[in-house]
């Protein structure tokens, strides 16, 4: 599966690649204003024999923005007792605003106490948390003359080049080959293993509303993607094949990996996506209806093997998202998420998965913190939840 899986997170990394009109981080998360810093909590909430709820809180992770809007600073907290530590990485930007290094530093774990208060780091200041920290390794970016980032190097602390990402364009500017060289184990630490090189290159073939994309890996025809768009240049159709070759790369075999198809209604979007198993089997299909960002809903079929050959779905979902806006008198923003599953064995819908998020503003209406709370039963008894709290900080 991982295998399968990493494929798949390259092409993804290969479509997405975006250069001269970069979002910034805060853009990225659809956080608006100059944020400052971001807390992030953990929150938990157990119901005990006792009937007394115990709760644990923990700060998981804080994030420091610079004015541009991008991570200046990100600490994540991992671990517990006395393997508590906390990776830091400090990232810096050239004068366009592109990114030029990412440095990773580890804290050293018999030193590392528990952070229960988050500081408040001031502007053009150093971040530090108490406990001594240690380099692991700097991953620094280089780009060509027309802004597209052209060279990722990983040094790890004995200034060895541990990773080397290079990426080619044609004159379209398409991205045409991406080359991963992989020296060490980056999680393992190991560095008695072979160098690994992942070579991944496209072709791509226009003709007018229809584009067609060919994927190789080392050499190796792979994948193909045929993409097509209407009149206004939407989306409206999308296949994804899986392929197989003979000695001379010629296709002798293509699978549907998915299908996704895009329907426009006036203000309403709506997707139609198909997922297939290994075989060209359906495995998953995906409904999804959006009317001004304001409500959402999502169909999900699951095929089961054991139902495979009576050619039944075996469970059947429905995820349904809305946004309430009472901002004027509760001055707090309301979403709440509501999955149902639909299993073989009953006929009867019942709630799998509660989600509600809550948004608190100030007098300005800038978001200040953000409540993400997850609950897998409707009822307070036998109920476990979990809460991811945000705390915004801007800029004065």
């Amino acid at each position: 599966m991982l295998k399968k899986y990493l494929s798949i997170f390259l092409i993804l990394i290969l479509n997405l690649v975006v250069f001269s009109q970069k979002k910034s981080d805060l853009q990225e998360r659809s956080i608006k204003g100059k944020v400052h810093q971001i807390n992030y909590y953990d929150v938990y909430s157990h119901p005990n024999f006792s009937e007394v709820n115990s709760t644990e809180r923990y700060l998981s992770s804080i994030d420091v923005f610079n004015q541009a809007g991008n991570l200046r600073v990100q600490f994540e907290f991992l671990g517990s007792g006395k393997e508590f530590y906390y990776n830091k990485t400090v990232y810096s930007y050239d004068q366009k605003g592109r990114e030029k290094s990412a440095v990773l530093y580890r804290s050293d774990k018999s030193e590392t106490s528990y952070v229960t208060t988050p500081p408040l780091f001031e502007e053009n200041r150093p971040e530090n948390i108490a406990g001594k920290i240690f380099f692991v390794e700097e991953k620094t970016y280089e780009y060509d003359r027309k802004g597209r980032i052209s060279r990722e190097v990983v040094i790890d602390k004995e200034g060895m080049i541990v990773q080397e990402n290079k990426y080619e364009y044609n004159r379209q500017g398409e991205n045409t080959r991406y080359t991963i060289a992989q020296q060490k184990n980056r999680i393992s630490g190991s560095s008695n293993l072979p160098v690994k090189t992942l070579d991944l290159h496209m072709s791509y073939r226009d003709k007018g509303k229809i584009k067609e994309t060919y994927r190789y890996e080392d050499e190796k025809l792979i994948y193909k993607v045929i993409g097509y768009t209407d009149e206004q240049k939407r989306a409206i159709k999308e296949e994804q094949y899986n392929l197989e070759t003979d000695a001379q790369n010629n296709i002798t075999k293509e699978t549907p990996s998915s299908l996704s198809k895009t329907y426009y209604e006036g203000d309403k979007e709506i997707l139609d996506w198909i997922i297939y198993d290994k075989s060209g089997n359906l495995r998953t299909r995906l409904y999804i209806l959006s009317k001004n960002e304001n409500e959402l809903i999502r169909l999900e079929y699951t095929r089961r093997s054991a139902l495979e050959e009576t050619n039944q779905i075996s469970a059947e979902r429905l995820t349904h998202y809305r946004f309430d806006h009472a901002r004027a008198e509760i001055n707090q923003q309301l979403k709440y998420i509501l999955k149902f599953d639909q299993s073989v064995e009953s006929p009867d819908w019942f709630p799998a998965r509660f989600e509600t998020q809550f948004y608190k503003f100030d007098a300005r209406g800038n978001i200040i913190q953000s409540v993400t709370l997850q609950q897998d039963s409707p009822t307070k008894e036998n109920k476990n939840e979990s809460i991811r709290e945000q705390d915004l900080i801007y800029y004065q």
